[in-house]
């Protein structure tokens, strides 16, 4: 046999070995968990799940994320929306409140997670062990205050969000009186399952953003929602009462701060308080650096 013919077969060989072995490769996830706080937030302490995708070929979708306990906790986050498709040797993070879950120890949740892909596959979680001691959460981008400051320049509570036209901006003294406003409505009386109870939400949602930035600390607390999906509609309604109640507090506590940190200005009342210029750094605050957000 000639060295030529040899090193063809051989050549095919190689090619026919890639070929079975990427179909037989299968989806390989990395799924662990560790606790820590924001920096320079004073809430509680978080459970933070994070995903890689560790596959030499393929892409993964995730569906599903929650906690395996007798009574499952799912984790629904409005900013870190599901299903999410990671690249190879992609990270995505999520979070809960440790409140959130039920009263076991660490080392119980940090092996309790579990992520499910499209196709079906479960994945397990393990203590993430090799956390820096500062960083930021993985993907998504880095909350406008993750700290729970204000970040608003001086003539206007609101910080303009790139691709709004600066006509849709809310006066601060404004979206104080839409928030007593939505806490004022009786959504908790209403269904679970009514439309004005979404739209309740999705008002509520607007109007801190509006006030505290998109990934502030305040809308992603007050976003995140803990469900059972096995629930009877009688939990579901008395969970639905909770909830509502638990997020009014937040919104009372919400319009306290911007009572406290809204700033003085005398302009006329039929003026917009609007700032000459987005980028004009002498008319705007200077917000502290934005640090990393976990730390262990």
């Amino acid at each position: 046999m000639s060295t030529t013919i040899l090193i063809s077969l051989i050549g095919l060989v190689i090619a026919l070995v890639s070929l079975v072995i990427s179909r037989i490769v299968t989806r390989r996830v990395s799924v662990l968990v560790h606790r820590a706080s924001f920096v320079g937030s004073e809430t509680e302490s978080q459970y933070f799940i994070t995903v890689t995708n560790l596959s030499l070929n393929r892409e993964v979708e995730i569906t599903h994320v929650w906690f395996d306990f007798p009574t499952k906790v799912h984790v629904l986050r409005g900013d870190r929306p599901l299903p999410k498709r990671l690249k190879m040797d992609e990270v995505w993070c999520t979070w809960v409140p440790v409140s959130t879950l039920p009263d076991v120890t660490d080392k119980s949740v940090f092996k309790s997670a579990r992520v499910r892909l499209s196709n079906g596959r479960v994945v397990r979680s393990k203590q993430n062990t090799k956390v820096p001691c500062l960083g930021s959460v993985p993907e998504g981008g880095i909350p406008v205050a993750p700290s729970g400051a204000i970040n608003f320049p001086m003539k206007n509570l609101v910080t303009p969000q790139v691709g709004r036209s600066r006509g849709a901006e809310v006066e601060p003294r404004r979206i104080i009186g839409l928030l007593k406003d939505q806490i004022a409505q009786t959504v908790e009386t209403l269904r679970f399952d009514d439309p004005s109870v979404y739209g309740w939400w999705n008002t509520s949602q607007r109007l801190l953003e509006e006030a505290f930035g998109q990934h502030s600390r305040q809308v992603n607390h007050f976003v995140c929602e803990v469900s059972n999906y096995t629930e009877s509609e009688e939990e579901r309604q008395e969970r639905h009462a909770r909830t509502i109640a638990e997020k009014k507090g937040m919104l009372r506590a919400f319009v306290r701060e911007l009572e406290m940190f809204q700033p003085s200005v005398s302009m006329p009342p039929d003026k917009p308080l609007l700032p000459d210029s987005p980028s004009d750094p002498s008319r705007n605050i200077e917000s502290q650096p934005r640090p990393g957000e976990p730390f262990s």
